[in-house]
């Protein structure tokens, strides 16, 4: 059974090496840098991820710690070096579970660059690329999340001692939930309002010191702690704190675009999106973090399936791979065209901040609120699509799967909290409705649209498609997606124009009826971005013979999966006629049969390192049974002394009973 999979990787032509260049791009040489330095300080990956599980949860934070100090070691050696070789380092912390300094990473040092001033970043750059600092991301209130304008911390601007005094003003607007927050940080990026002669100026961010360095006791006016085990990231220390008249120097306000001076005269001197800017990168970062947990569950499935056999498909010769049910293909396929759609879009995202980021350096804001809105509906799509997947592939491989040594439930929990983090998905769809609506109006006042929104001035067509290999056209099916996008979003604008008008509701009103409809636009736009790219990258790179035909039918085989999910709105936007939903079920199913002999290189195309698999089921090495009844023989419950205890102090008496029957 060991060699299964190395049997089924033979039945495929795939170039693996050529897969992984393609979806990993310039982190395709990480994973094995990587493992040359796990192999050389292997604290950082002690104990195994699968020996982790059993611990208590604070036993994990201790080896939370003791991972963080020796990446320290790791990084005086020079092995990787955060300056030079910020992609590597990432990797390398998401690899070893995001060891305290995870936020203070990838999502304060990036803000603190972009918003502090060129003498700000001179005093707190030496100490946070040190991690002489550990910073956590302080907005997010007990009371409220999304709506920034309704937080209750306060920053009110003493000019007698040129101090802000950070306040919490009550139960809820203690920060709630930050990650590394509750015992782990030494400061907080907080978002407060910022107040000056009694005026309210909107949110603003502060540094604010938590703990002493020296002892790392809480400051006087700071009460925090951790909120306890939460269902996902079990040994991250989730927070709380509350301000009680805390002071901090007026140059602790993050002052490139926006600043007070000792006379308490605020100045702002550019456009106030740079501040939320600033945010976006790290919601670019969770498009592929979905495609990253996507792909390792669909390994864990795929490999486990071809291991696993179950009935017959032929009486009398034994046992099937359960891969080898369509039925299961059916929840393997998905996930794996998934991975690489939403790869694919990470490779452009890229781009597009770049492009930005060069924009804003001229005086041009309005990519950023194009970027905005974009990465609202991306967020809420991706990470919606990455946990329906996971659940999916969790229920593919059984009972077994049900184990946490399987690892699919530690990535359906860590899917589902992204689905709430960085923005609850409904509200991010709303969002990326907002601008959507004011495009579509745009359109009716015969205003030509830009940008990728050009898809709105295009003319519906009809699919004339009279077979399923008719179908198996990635520019057809990409004008299908854009003629969904804009029946969607017509829909709702044209149910928001009703109830004003008709109903004589007010604008807000409306909006709040419609919400369903217009959720379900920002979906359908967002479905289209991803499709676009992937069809995209079709003639973006030169490839093999072999890889350029499974890249397309890939493509292709994603596109069709969505129409069969959104059949409704293919149908209602009139692309599809009603004949034509058998052939869309025909084509997939031709796509499933020509893609079965490559399933495994595929879903194996990241050429993720064991430690970021972790799992008893999906190892490369086949050997699932094994690795399953050793990882169970490790349980707490299976200790003599203490199942011992348990007979003697409660069962004894009852199994043994001292009078004679």
């Amino acid at each position: 059974m060991a060699n299964e999979l190395e049997i089924e990787r033979q039945k495929s032509g795939l170039d693996s090496e050529e897969v992984r260049q393609f979806v990993a791009q310039e982190r395709s040489s990480f994973y094995s840098r990587i493992r040359e330095i796990l192999d050389r300080y292997p604290d950082l990956a002690s104990p195994s991820d699968l020996d982790y599980l059993h611990m208590d949860r604070k036993d994990k934070y201790e080896v939370q710690v003791r991972r963080f100090a020796t990446l320290m070691t790791v990084i005086k050696a020079g092995e990787v070096d955060p300056r030079t070789d910020p992609q590597l380092f990432y990797v390398l912390l998401m690899t070893i579970r995001m060891p305290m300094i995870g936020l203070h990473w990838s999502m304060v040092i990036p803000a603190l660059q972009k918003l502090m001033s060129d003498a700000q970043w001179k005093e707190w750059e030496p100490l946070c690329l040190s991690f002489k600092v550990i910073f956590a991301y302080a907005q997010t209130e007990i009371g409220h999340g999304t709506w920034l304008s309704k937080l209750e911390t306060t920053a009110e601007f003493d000019p007698e001692t040129d101090e802000f005094v950070i306040n919490s003003n009550g139960i809820t607007g203690y920060k709630y939930w930050p990650g590394y927050l509750g015992k782990g940080c030494t400061h907080a990026l907080t978002m407060a309002q910022l107040i000056i002669k009694g005026q309210n100026l909107g949110p603003h961010l502060f540094v604010v010191p938590i703990r002493c360095r020296k002892t790392y006791k809480a400051l006087l006016g700071v009460d925090e702690g951790d909120i306890g085990p939460v269902y996902s990231f079990y040994e991250r220390d989730n927070g709380y704190v509350g301000f009680k008249d805390v002071r901090i120097p007026r140059r602790y306000m993050l002052m490139r675009y926006q600043s007070v001076d000792a006379k308490g005269n605020y100045h702002s001197e550019a456009n106030p999106k740079l501040m939320f800017a600033a945010m976006l990168k790290i919601r670019s970062e969770l498009v592929p973090f979905a495609a990253v947990l996507t792909t390792i569950g669909a390994t864990i499935a795929t490999r486990y399936s071809i291991v696993r056999r179950q009935c017959a498909l032929i009486p009398g010769q034994g046992e099937s791979k359960v891969i080898d049910y369509v039925t299961q293909q059916d929840k393997l396929f998905p996930a794996i065209c998934s991975s690489f759609a939403l790869q694919i879009c990470y490779h452009h995202l890229q781009k597009e901040f770049l492009s930005v980021e060069s924009s804003m350096a001229q005086g041009d804001f309005d990519k950023v609120t194009h970027l905005h809105y974009l990465l609202a509906g991306l967020k809420a799509f991706a990470s919606h699509e990455c946990s329906k997947h996971l659940t999916i592939l969790r229920r593919a491989c059984g009972g077994h799967g049900f184990s946490l040594s399987s690892n699919l439930p530690p990535l359906m929990s860590e899917a589902d909290a992204m689905c709430t983090y960085e923005g609850d998905n409904t509200v991010m769809h709303q969002q990326c409705a907002r601008n959507l609506v004011r495009c579509f109006l745009k359109k009716s006042m015969g205003k030509t649209q830009s940008g990728f929104v050009e898809y709105l001035d295009k003319a519906d067509t009809t699919c004339s498609a009279q077979k399923a290999e008719d179908l198996m056209n990635a520019k057809v099916l990409l004008e299908a997606y854009e003629q969904r996008a804009r029946y969607v979003l017509e829909t709702a604008c044209g149910d928001l124009q009703t109830q004003v008008q008709q109903n004589g509701l007010s604008k807000e009103e409306a909006w709040i009826n419609c919400g369903i409809q217009l959720v379900n636009s920002s979906i359908a736009h967002s479905h289209l971005f991803i499709v676009s790219h992937f069809v995209a990258a079709l003639n973006q790179a030169h490839f093999s013979p072999l890889f350029s035909k499974t890249l397309e039918k890939l493509c292709v085989l994603y596109c069709l999966l969505g129409v069969r999910e959104n059949l409704s709105e293919f149908l209602l936007s009139r692309f599809l006629k009603k004949n034509q939903v058998g052939i869309v079920f025909e084509a997939i199913l031709t796509l499933y049969r020509d893609l079965r002999p490559h399933m495994l290189k595929l879903a194996e195309g990241f050429a993720f390192p064991e430690i970021m698999i972790n799992s008893t089921i999906g190892a490369s090495d086949g050997n699932a049974y094994e690795r399953l009844l050793d990882w169970s023989r490790k349980s707490i419950l299976n200790d003599e002394k203490f199942k011992s205890e348990m007979f003697h102090r409660y069962l004894k008496s009852v199994l043994q009973p001292s009078s004679k029957l």
